[in-house]
């Protein structure tokens, strides 16, 4: 699916999420803002892993 070379990255092969609080926090100058889709994901992903702990 990825046609860069080995030494670069994109969305696909990132091994971030978009809404990692800590990469967030170590970024300067900081994201004011973050994108909306990163938001539905960052609430799919809290709505879902509470669902799978019980």
């Amino acid at each position: 699916m990825c046609r860069h070379s080995d030494g670069a990255g994109c969305l696909h092969c990132a091994p971030l999420e978009p809404y990692d609080s800590e990469y967030l926090a170590s970024l300067d100058p900081p994201v004011k803002y973050l994108p909306f889709h990163a938001f539905l994901r960052k609430i799919q992903a809290e709505k879902y892993s509470g669902a799978l702990a019980n």
